[in-house]
C-alpha cells in the first residue's frame, strides 16, 4: 500500500498480485459500502488530475518539454555535482524559457490536446489538455504559451478541429490538490 495518488484527492494506491485484483477489488467495495464508496475510470482520473494541474505524460510533458518552461524545477537537485542534461538546464535556468505552461478559462467548447493557440492572428502555443469541470462548472485547458504572451488575464483564440474558441489565461492549479502529507 503506498499513500500516493495522481488525482490531487487523499488517497492510497495498492499493489498486488495481478490474480488477487478482482477479490481485493470486490472486498474494498464491499467494506466501501458505508462510506458510499464508488469505482470510478480513468476519464475521473483523469479530470481530476487536469483540475489540480498535474502534468500527462504525452500530453503535458514529454521528451521535448524542460521542467523549467513546464515548472517542475522543483524537482531537479541542481545542487547534485552532475548528472545527464545539467549543463543544457543550467544554460535554460540562465537565459530564461522561451514557453510556460499556463491554465486557460475556455469558452465556446472544450479546447483538446494539440488545438493551437492564436493572438493577433499569430501562433503563440498550443493546447496540451483541456476538459469540463464539473466542480468549477467551466472548460479549461493546460498550454504551453511563447513568452512574453501568457499574462494572467490575457485573452487568445484556440484553433482546432475546425473549431475556434476563446480563452483567457488564469491562475493554476485550477483547484488546490486536497492531498495530506
Amino acid at each position: 500500500i503506498s499513500r500516493t495518488g495522481y488525482t490531487g484527492e487523499d488517497g492510497f494506491e495498492v499493489y498486488m498480485k495481478a490474480s488477487l485484483g478482482e477479490k481485493i477489488f470486490m472486498d474494498v467495495l464491499e467494506k466501501g459500502k458505508e462510506f458510499s464508496l464508488l469505482p470510478c475510470g480513468l476519464g475521473a482520473r483523469d479530470t481530476l488530475r487536469f483540475e489540480v494541474c498535474y502534468w500527462l505524460y504525452g500530453n503535458d510533458i514529454d521528451e521535448s518539454i524542460n521542467p523549467i518552461e513546464s515548472g517542475q524545477k522543483f524537482l531537479v537537485d541542481f545542487s547534485k555535482e552532475d548528472f545527464i542534461g545539467k549543463n543544457a538546464l543550467e544554460k535554460i535556468k540562465e537565459k530564461g524559457v522561451k514557453r510556460k505552461w499556463r491554465g486557460l478559462e475556455i469558452s465556446g467548447g472544450v479546447a483538446r490536446h494539440g488545438y493551437k493557440i492564436f493572438k493577433n492572428r499569430r501562433e503563440i502555443g498550443f493546447v496540451t489538455s483541456g476538459n469540463f469541470s464539473f466542480v468549477l462548472n467551466k472548460s479549461l485547458a493546460l498550454a504551453y504559451i511563447n513568452l512574453p504572451y501568457g499574462k494572467i488575464g490575457e485573452e487568445v483564440r484556440i484553433l482546432g478541429k475546425g473549431k475556434e474558441l476563446k480563452g483567457k489565461v488564469i491562475k493554476k492549479p485550477f483547484i488546490k490538490p486536497r492531498t495530506k502529507k
